[in-house]
């Protein structure tokens, strides 16, 4: 029998070298593109949130002759000037169920929702009134697309009823939620 002999041909070590820096390279080019597709995505299921927020603010203004809820900026434990005031999930729990998921901003995953049910503070100025009736309206001339309705609860020190808490920020920008409904940042 004749067998054919073939040659067989391996990588060398600088072969297998540069494949494997080639390799390092491309993961070191995407990892931070990665990190910032993820920020995004965090960001953007925050407007999300808020944007439900703000369809079901609405609802409640139809029922109420246009007049925002009337609620405190932050629940319990959150410190406030009008301490008698609900918070907003229990405000719009007819509309939202109170431990609903869109109350939680995917960038608070243990700091504020955790502790009050919401990771968005509310503009307590607005509270049960119309928004022609606001200083917003009235002394800065702001449009509903200018009016901050709510936003991110981040960044900051707050005052508790006992104690104090503070919170990283969520986003590198804060999402707000206007009150004509879309969710952007202030310009």
């Amino acid at each position: 029998m004749n067998c054919i002999r073939r040659k067989l041909r391996a990588f060398s070590l600088i072969e297998l070298l540069v494949v494997i820096s080639i390799i390092a390279l491309l993961i070191g080019i995407l990892l931070p593109a990665m990190a910032r597709m993820k920020e995004v995505a965090r960001k953007t299921a925050c407007s999300s949130n808020l944007k439900q927020i703000g369809t079901v603010i609405q609802l409640y203004q139809e029922s109420n002759e246009q007049k925002y809820p009337l609620a405190r900026y932050m629940p319990d434990p959150f410190l406030t000037t009008f301490p008698g005031d609900p918070g907003l999930p229990d405000v719009l729990a007819t509309d939202l169920e109170e431990q609903s998921k869109v109350y939680a901003c995917p960038g608070d995953p243990d700091a504020v929702f955790p502790v009050t049910g919401i990771s968005y503070t509310y503009n307590a100025s607005l509270a049960g009134r119309q928004l022609d009736e606001t200083w917003f309206a009235r002394r800065l001339k702001f449009t509903s697309s200018e009016v901050p309705v709510a936003y991110d609860c981040d960044g900051n020190t707050f005052i508790l009823v006992s104690g104090t808490m503070t919170v990283e920020p969520f986003h590198m920008l804060r999402n707000l939620l206007f009150a004509d409904v879309h969710v952007g940042n202030y310009e």
